[in-house]
């Protein structure tokens, strides 16, 4: 797009005149005192015997040849850290970028290529005079990646588009001494997505492509941020965010509408022991829509919370459990309430042995169409030394979700159980080598019985950091 391509363009004379100025600043430095630069080549094959997650009956897609396959996948990438500091700037760069090229043996139809970056830069003014001396914050983040527009179904024809992430923010500081802190902010954000001419085969007659699924828009933001410590282990918070959304509409794509939105939290985080600290922050939120044609949605306004418990130990590495409630947005312009309630634990149960637990329950409200989606989560995964540099991984990992109805997607209201069963061994050759093989098996039951299917996979890789 050509927002897109502006936008790089600006981004890459911005770091590069910053880059510039800064060595010429500091000429006699060596940069890998600053500069970290990690490439990294994979190759992976997988046997899959059933490529396409469908059950028994069920057809195959069209041009599609097997429901089992051999897929062969590439990986290249490279990440990039850089950080300067000086007694007047601080500033950072770090760079994620990867390109997977995958080859069927007998769904050629499914061989391509998927390219995903990260951008992430942040620059902190630390200059020792005037109004801006430790007090401003400037960063710039893009993500590029390639998305599944049907999450449940990603390997059928026309799901897929390129999503591209961009926000740029400034933060300053307005207020600081040893125990009052006071910040305000803007961010401007927009999500584009990339034209494409894929048919779509899994949503209803009257969209046609998968830009027509998806909702690009921009975003404006601006925060406030109080902290008051009153005393060594509790700190007072309190933040307020303005949030307007601009939904940038086109002929025949989904009608979502422009909202603006106001966030209050407030709280208190505390040091209840030197190794383990809580956060509990409630406030209330506001969403106003615009309306759409002759089409008019009501406001919402409901409570919003955040709270946790993060546990350090010795023989328990963490442990954090917490619930918060809020609200978020999907690609087809959907706003959704969102309570989660979450719990992560690390037992390190012998020098050997490493156990992770986490367990989710996360229900999401869409309010414009009066239904829920309810998700169960739960997962245990186990990590065992049997030889030197030589692990071995085994785990599982339960779903149950009930689904709301999606009309754009052709998709039922229906719940579904999953349970996935995974076990391997992984072995580091030598300090920048790493070899692996896993097995993982997965069974999804439904009430729809199209929905149903068992899958078995055996995937071996082999990865170099160079």
């Amino acid at each position: 797009m050509t927002t897109r391509s502006h936008k790089g363009l600006w981004i890459c004379i911005f770091v590069g005149c910053l880059l510039i100025w800064w060595a010429s600043d500091s000429s006699a430095a060596n940069i890998s005192e600053f500069v970290n630069i990690t490439p990294y080549l994979e190759i992976e094959g997988v046997y899959d015997d059933n490529v396409f997650e469908l059950s028994e009956d069920a057809s195959l897609p069209e041009d599609a040849e097997e429901h089992e396959d051999f897929l062969f996948n590439t990986r290249a990438g490279v990440g990039v850290d850089l950080n300067l500091e000086r007694p007047y700037l601080k500033f950072g760069i770090g760079v994620d970028y990867d390109f997977t090229y995958s080859k069927y043996t007998n769904n050629t139809e499914q061989d391509g290529v998927e390219h995903n970056l990260d951008f992430e830069l942040d620059f902190l003014s630390k200059y020792e005079k005037g109004i801006v001396r430790d007090r401003v914050k400037f960063n710039i983040r893009d993500v590029l990646s390639l998305i599944p527009i049907d999450e449940e179904e990603p390997l059928l024809p026309g799901n897929r588009a390129l999503r591209n992430e961009f926000e740029v923010g400034l933060d300053y500081k307005l207020i600081s001494t040893r125990r009052i802190s006071f910040t305000v902010g803007y961010a401007y954000g927009r999500t584009d997505y990339e034209n494409t001419s894929i048919e779509v085969e899994t949503v209803a007659d009257q969209y046609e492509h998968s830009d027509d699924l998806t909702q690009e828009s921009q975003i404006h933001s601006g925060k406030a941020d109080f902290q008051y410590v009153l005393n060594s282990k509790l700190t007072y918070v309190l933040s307020y965010v303005y949030q307007f959304s601009d939904r940038e509409e086109n002929l025949g794509e989904l009608v979502s509408a422009n909202f603006s939105r106001h966030n209050v939290l407030s709280g208190i985080q505390a040091k209840l022991t030197p190794r383990i600290h809580s956060n509990f922050r409630a406030g209330y939120t506001l969403t106003s829509y615009d309306d759409v044609g002759n089409l008019s949605q009501s406001d919402q306004d409901n409570f919003v919370v955040e709270a946790s418990v993060t546990a350090n130990f010795a023989r328990q590495p963490l442990m954090t459990v917490g619930y918060r409630r809020y609200y978020t947005e999907n690609d087809f312009g959907d706003t959704l309430l969102t309570d989660n309630v979450f719990g992560r634990m690390g037992i390190k149960v012998t020098k050997e042995l490493l156990v992770n637990l986490s367990a989710d329950y996360i229900l999401e409200d869409r309010d414009l169409y009066d239904d829920d989606t309810k998700q169960m989560l739960f997962g245990v995964n186990t990590e065992y030394e049997i030889l030197k540099n030589m692990m071995l991984l085994v785990g599982y990992n339960y779903r149950n979700k009930e689904f709301f109805e999606q009309n754009f997607l052709a998709e039922q209201e229906r719940e579904e159980t999953t349970h996935t069963f995974s076990g391997g061994l992984q072995y580091q050759v030598a300090r920048y080598v790493l070899l692996k093989g896993m097995y993982y098996y997965t069974d999804k039951s439904s009430d729809i019985a199209e929905q149903e299917y068992s899958r078995n996979q055996f995937i071996a890789s082999g990865r170099v950091i160079f």
